[in-house]
């Protein structure tokens, strides 16, 4: 079964997921964007700046092809006075290392005197500049790095090739500048943590306050509708659901549900009238039957006659009483006497069970056993569960009925007892196993369950101590 308030979190969680981590990573892409593009801007300006001023210290070199080894490089006097100046002129500026190259690759200067003389491998970055004239950066992080002050680790940098023009504006070679960006760089990242803090933070106060004040005000209606639902049964089918700040969404469906019980409480109201008027319709013929049969000379048939007319007469007041039970809305105050129910149910049944060879054993208390419930239906319980008894105990036993003074009755018999698999089954109406050759229409017990349901009480079905079958009823005790 799916819970909305469930649904709603864990939905709203992978919406606010996927929002928080899509708005991070735009920031953070857009952020990094902005630095690289930032960096590159300066070192554009400064690596330009560096070039006017260093001029004449590295311009021959551009143009030299023969006598510029490696050694000869590092060993030149411009290479060291270009050390002195780029020193004094980078103090207190980002700047890790300086390199020029020319346009066929060569180091011709590095702050790390053992690159100079080296070829530059052609990376697209380096292409760009050095032969499309187009400065190009690149954002690198290096746990290790070879600085103009010493070694430095752990850094973010920022890698741009500058292209180098003489007077003609003819690109003659390549300034390479690395700037130290970690701080900013830490600053994004404080930044993009504090920004998810901040979103999963207004997510949880946002989610807080939709399912206070939006989810609760929605199920709200939904949580009367289902107490007004479960108050709906037989005893009052008038019930419908309220539509009283029902979701839109929702209302629908709560029509259509108070539909189908209009239909369901017109087919049950046509089953009632049809139960009641077919046993009102029994009474007349069974009246006139009596009465002839009363006419007759006793013998035998006769006899038979008679139990067969009581037993007819006996299944149309169960009938009554099955309507009754649908029908009737029990008052919480009302009261029943349960111990002058079983007295006066074994006084009626005790003939028959003589004339059969059987005996009641009633236990009751000296003291009145009041419980809620209507006299007339307690009567039938008891007497339905004694006839059972009766029925299906042999001859020469007893039924034992005793009553507590906390309002639990038992009704025990000496017959075959009830097998585990219909002790449900037993309380369905028409329902019947053969337990002996008596009639009936197997509605006694369904009776009993209802009442039982009704008065709010319960009934059980197990092993009697000595064999047969033990039935336990208990209703609410009142004073």
């Amino acid at each position: 079964m799916t819970s909305i308030s469930r649904y709603f979190a864990i939905s709203s969680a992978i919406i606010a997921f996927l929002v928080i981590s899509a708005t991070t990573i735009i920031y953070r892409n857009k952020a990094i964007y902005d630095l690289v593009e930032i960096a590159e801007l300066q070192n554009i300006v400064l690596a330009r700046a560096l070039s006017n001023s260093t001029w004449s210290l590295f311009s021959h070199n551009l143009t030299v092809i023969d006598g510029l080894s490696p050694d000869s490089l590092k060993a030149a006097s411009e290479t060291k006075e270009l050390d002195s100046m780029f020193s004094d002129m980078i103090e207190d500026l980002p700047v890790l290392k300086i390199k020029i190259y020319r346009p066929d690759g060569l180091t011709l200067y590095s702050t790390e005197a053992g690159q100079i003389g080296e070829l530059h491998g052609h990376d697209d970055a380096y292409f760009s500049a050095a032969h499309e004239g187009v400065a190009q950066s690149k954002l690198t992080y290096r746990d290790q790095f070879s600085a103009i002050s010493g070694e430095v680790f752990d850094r973010d940098i920022v890698e741009t090739y500058v292209p180098i023009y003489n007077d003609e504006k003819t690109e003659i070679g390549v300034f390479e500048l690395y700037s130290d960006v970690t701080p900013v760089k830490e600053k994004i990242d404080e930044t993009t943590i504090f920004l998810i803090a901040g979103m999963a933070v207004s997510f949880v106060v946002l989610y807080g306050l939709l399912n206070l004040v939006v989810m609760r005000r929605m199920m709200s209606p939904l949580h009367t509708a289902s107490i007004q639902a479960s108050e709906i049964s037989p005893r009052n089918p008038e019930t419908r659901l309220s539509l009283d700040g029902m979701p839109v969404e929702i209302a629908p469906l709560i029509r259509a549900v108070n539909e189908a019980l209009d239909r369901l409480n017109t087919a049950l109201e046509s089953q009632r009238r049809f139960v009641v008027d077919a046993a009102h319709e029994l009474l007349t013929p069974i009246s006139v039957l009596q009465a002839r049969v009363d006419t007759l000379d006793d013998h035998s048939s006769v006899e038979e006659l008679r139990r067969e007319i009581n037993s007819l007469s006996e299944i149309i007041g169960q009938l009554f009483d099955l309507a009754a039970l649908e029908t009737y809305d029990i008052p919480k105050d009302l009261k029943a006497d349960f111990r002058g129910a079983c007295i006066s149910v074994t006084d009626s049944l005790e003939p028959m069970a003589r004339s059969e060879n059987k005996s009641i054993v009633l236990k009751v208390p000296d003291e009145a056993v009041l419980i809620r419930g209507l006299d007339r239906m307690i009567l039938s319980v008891v007497r339905n569960l004694v006839s059972n008894a009766l029925a299906h105990t042999p001859q020469g036993k007893s039924v034992t009925v005793e009553l507590t003074p906390e309002g639990v009755l038992t009704v025990a018999d000496e017959g075959p007892g009830i097998s585990p698999e219909d002790r449900e089954a037993v309380f369905e109406r028409f329902w019947r196993r053969t337990r002996s050759n008596r009639a009936g229409a197997g509605i006694g017990l369904a009776i009993v369950k209802q009442a039982a349901d009704a008065f709010g009480g319960t009934v059980e079905v197990s092993d009697a101590p000595g064999g047969g079958a033990l039935f336990r009823v208990e209703f609410q005790r009142v004073s």
